[in-house]
């Protein structure tokens, strides 16, 4: 076969022919796939797709939206059914006369064909030579679809075709189904696609390439669902996979028909669903279905003596002899404890829900003796209609329990069949309050839906601490619920009503609210109270509980007495059984070791926490986590490593895995990274994204503002800007109102705000802003740097030149030790350096600015290199210009001092007086801004050469 028509052109076609709109959900990496063999084909190297999945997965749909949109295509669709399977040679058929067809249509003239013999081979060189036709004037497609259906003859009369296509532009597309998990995708088993199709294509001349549709994952089905209409979560998406198992076919059929609420156990299926599987069954023998309806209610998997104990079996193995064989259980005897499984969970609650409603109960009410645990609450309250007051009690007294052991899955669903089994209102509320306090503090369900279940009910004090606990949970919240918490925790305390956790996870929100609100040692007192009774509170209070009382700690006394604090209440609780193994206090550590100066320390314990894979707190450590680690790492210079974790903080950010607001830090410090590499515009695009990120309060939204704007101003070099930014907030800086936030972030804006101070002649304001810089250098040391050279500007805008120089020498001459800030080392050298350019020291000032330089370079400060390679320019190039004022003996005078010469011996040299030499050498100082002969000297070969004249090039 050969393609020599120049009728159809690819190079003509734009590239985007090749972008396959997808309107199925979750296939676009498989119409890649397709499309990518398609131009393979076009360019005349024939391809195949070899389609296979589990019917229901949607192999025919994806062929269609394959060809109908392939560019330049004859398409010819060869459909095969299952009625058709014993007709000889019916695929071939239809492909012969679909490709006459598209021929004709399309003005193609094809080679006349004698009736093929009645044989695979005759008949697959037909379709050869029909293809060859049809190839030089435009590409073909053929699409074998469902080929486990196809006839015999037909497959080996394919399987010719495809040994003999070598070249040509001929793209051809089989479909076959595999026995997939879920007995109701389709009406019948389908045939093994493994022992009929594959055989007939491994042969192939041309590429061959199998594509096997897998199940959708829980993100697709949550796109069916939404494509449909439907209103649905993430929850409800997991619970439609687990029933469809990911099958497309499957999901619809439930979407548009099945109940698939939060509070089921299973699937209510739709009506179709049912009449399938009613069928199936209807020709099982009795004991047979007994033995499935006992393990739909025992729940699959289940231990096999079981299932035959509650089917009232003495001998099971002529029921499991007839469900293995009918593929509706699985059994692996070898196995211990041997178990049986229903393979599909949708096939599970079908069997379920044809059960009558009387033999459903009393299956449940027998199974109940039969296991243990949290399966034997499921069957006695799945036996129970109507109220039980005593079973509701029972069931509230499980969920405490399930609490304390962190089961809070279990927890909840015993708390919601509390409340359907209640017959007093009162306690109807109260279950129904509780669920929702677990729901909103271990964060599994929508903050709206809790907030109108509270309001929803009676006044009193668990409604109070219930929409408390919801409140503290929004921006806006905070005072509310620290009235409501206030308000109902000593009848909680005191009434006995509610069990001691919810008491104690109550105080604990009010804890933390009075942090948000500034109110430490209110925060202490309630953090104390909840430590103090931990027996009686989970682990997950504890843990939160304990990080609100350090932070407050640290709000109230500092990060120092805050460390002391963790590790005395991290050991506390371990001593009392109430953590466990673990590294919950990683992320806490590593904040407090940063505010304390210990930079190499907090980098370690913050790349620990990111190691933890769940935490207690939530995904908001692992955030933290990240912007500690980016923070220890700019002060240490690992500024590659700080914006990794700075991409890492706004990835979790735009995931959705964190609270409200949480984002808006890392943007501050991805604005300030792109500020000082001089990524102006990088910095702007962070800056106008903290002002959309939503759910941050409004202080807290205009201090991360102000101190973004103010790192780019500082970056800048603009002063002004960076004092009026503060002057503008200050109130949020120093008042209760920002809360907690000013320990976190005031390493980084308070030398911002007083270098600003130095350079813009404000010196009272100034020396009281390094008095508060030098208090924090007390405790992070890494800042002591950027306060020396501070106070060293400070001294020589002062006029005091020699107070300058001690400053900054205390400032370069402090051990670069591992926790050194290396920006702060950088501007102190630069800043001395610039102080001995201004004192005439152009010697001692080059070797300082080349120092700052090369530091300044490895860490990618872009705008502070500049500075220093135009204090550097300014070194060589004034004095060279000034230099050219001298007159001829006065760059003799100027020469001779720099070889370190007397103005006696000058005078001996030029033949003149030493009179003379002290004229000339007073016009060289006036002249070059000089005052002594040390600096003269300082100015070197570089300014002035060793004859007097201008300094000699350097060799090249």
């Amino acid at each position: 076969m050969t393609s020599d028509d120049d009728s159809f052109d690819i190079s003509e076609w734009p590239e985007d022919a090749w972008d396959i709109p997808c309107g199925l959900t979750g296939r676009d990496g498989e119409l890649r796939t397709i499309a990518h063999c398609a131009k393979a084909a076009i360019s005349g190297q024939p391809a195949l797709v070899h389609l296979e999945g589990e019917p229901g997965m949607g192999r025919s749909a994806l062929a269609r939206a394959a060809v109908d949109h392939l560019p330049g295509f004859l398409v010819v669709w060869i459909a095969c059914h299952e009625s058709e399977r014993d007709v000889g040679f019916g695929g071939t058929d239809q492909a012969i006369s679909g490709l006459r067809r598209v021929a004709a249509t399309r003005g193609v003239a094809i080679p006349r064909l004698d009736s093929p013999e009645p044989r695979p081979a005759a008949t697959g060189r037909s379709l050869l030579t029909l293809l060859d036709g049809i190839q030089r004037v435009h590409p073909a497609a053929i699409v074998l679809d469902d080929a486990h259906w196809c006839d015999e003859q037909s497959l080996q009369s394919f399987g010719f075709l495809v040994r003999r296509l070598r070249v040509g532009r001929v793209l051809l597309i089989v479909t076959s189904a595999v026995r997939g998990r879920s007995a109701l995708a389709v009406a019948g088993p389908a045939p093994s696609a493994g022992s009929r199709v594959r055989p007939h294509l491994e042969a192939a001349a041309l590429d061959a390439l199998t594509v096997r549709l897998g199940a959708l994952p829980d993100e697709q089905v949550l796109a069916l669902a939404r494509n449909d209409g439907r209103p649905v979560d993430a929850r409800l998406a997991e619970r439609l996979t687990r029933f469809s198992g990911g099958n497309p076919r499957v999901a619809n059929l439930l979407i548009d028909g099945a109940e698939l609420d939060h509070d089921a156990s299973g699937a209510v299926l739709p009506p179709s669903l049912v009449a399938a599987l009613e069928i199936q069954l209807a020709g099982l023998p009795a004991h047979a279905r007994t033995m499935l309806d006992a393990l739909a209610v025992l729940g699959s998997p289940a231990r096999i003596t079981q299932v035959a104990q509650l089917a009232g079996f003495t001998d099971h193995v002529a029921a499991l002899e007839v469900l293995l064989g009918r593929g509706l259980l699985t059994w692996a005897p070898r196995d211990l404890p041997s178990v049986l499984e229903i393979p599909d969970p949708l096939l599970a609650d079908g069997v379920y829900q044809l059960l009558r409603p009387s033999r459903r109960r009393e299956l449940h009410a027998a199974a109940a003796e039969l296991v243990a645990d949290a399966r034997r609450w499921r069957h006695r309250r799945a036996a129970t209609i109507g109220v039980s007051p005593t079973l509701a009690a029972e069931l509230e007294s499980q969920a405490s329990t399930a609490v304390l052991d962190g089961r809070i899955e279990q927890a909840v669903e015993y708390l919601r069949w509390a409340a359907d089994l209640s017959s007093a209102k009162e306690d109807h509320q109260r279950a129904v309050l509780t669920g929702a306090v677990l729901d909103v503090w271990w964060e599994r369900g929508s903050l709206d839906e809790a907030e109108r279940t509270v309001r929803g009910t009676d006044p009193g004090p668990v409604r109070d601490a219930a929409l408390g606990v919801v409140l503290a949970r929004r921006p806006d919240g905070p005072a509310e619920a620290d009235a409501l918490l206030r308000g109902c925790l000593p009848a909680l305390v005191e009434g006995g009503v509610v069990p001691g956790w919810l008491a104690l996870l109550t105080a604990s929100a009010l804890a933390r609210v009075q942090l948000l609100l500034g109110r430490a040692d209110e925060a202490v007192r309630h953090a104390r109270f909840v430590l103090d009774h931990a027996d009686q509170a989970d682990r997950t209070v504890l843990v939160r509980t304990a990080r609100t009382l350090v932070f407050a700690v640290l709000h109230r006394d500092g990060p120092g007495t805050a460390l002391a604090v963790l590790e005395h209440t991290d050991a506390e609780l371990r001593g009392a059984g109430g953590l466990g193994a673990g590294r919950v206090f990683d992320f806490d550590r590593a904040t407090l070791l940063l505010l304390n100066g210990k930079l190499t320390e907090a980098a370690v314990r913050a790349e620990a926490a990111l190691e933890v894979t769940t935490h207690p707190a939530g995904d908001t450590v692992h955030h933290g986590a990240t912007l500690v680690l980016a923070e220890a790492q700019f002060r240490l210079g690992g500024w590659a490593r700080a914006s990794e974790a700075v991409e890492t903080a706004l990835r979790m950010d735009r995931d959705g895995s964190l609270p409200t607001g949480a984002g808006a830090a890392a943007l501050v410090q991805a604005a300030r990274l792109a500020a000082v590499c001089g990524r102006w515009k990088r910095a702007a695009h962070h800056i106008g994204r903290i002002e959309q990120v939503p759910g941050v309060r409004r202080e807290h939204r205009l201090m991360y503002l102000t101190i973004a704007r103010a790192a780019v101003a500082g970056a800048r070099g603009d002063h002004a800007l960076v004092i009026a930014l503060f002057a503008e907030t200050a109130h949020l800086f120093t008042g209760e109102s920002a809360g907690r936030l000013p320990w976190v972030v005031e390493q980084s804006w308070r030398p911002l705000l007083a270098e600003a101070l130095v350079e813009a002649a404000a010196p009272e304001s100034a020396q009281a802003e390094l008095v508060r810089l030098g208090r924090l250098a007390e405790q992070a040391g890494y800042l002591r740097t950027t306060q020396l050279w501070l106070a060293g500007r400070l001294a020589e805008r002062a006029g005091d030149p020699q107070r300058a120089r001690w400053f900054f020498e205390q400032a370069i001459t402090r051990p670069a030790d591992h926790d050194s800030d290396a920006l702060g080392r950088a501007q102190a050298e630069l800043a001395y350096g610039l102080l001995r350019h201004r004192r005439g020291e152009g010697r001692a000032a080059s070797v300082w600015l080349r120092r700052a330089r090369q530091r300044l370079v490895r860490l990618d400060a872009a705008p502070f290199v500049e500075r220093c390679d135009q204090a550097l320019a300014a070194i060589t190039e004034a004095p060279l210009l000034r230099f050219a004022e001298l007159t001829e003996r006065e760059r003799q005078v100027a020469a001779l001092v720099n070889e370190n010469l007397t103005n006696n011996q000058i005078a001996a040299t030029l033949f003149v007086s030493e009179k003379t030499v002290e004229y000339h050498l007073g016009k060289v100082f006036a002249k070059l801004g000089i005052s002594s002969r040390r600096q003269l000297r300082g100015m070197g070969p570089a300014v002035i050469g060793p004859d007097g004249g201008p300094p000699r090039p350097p060799p090249p």
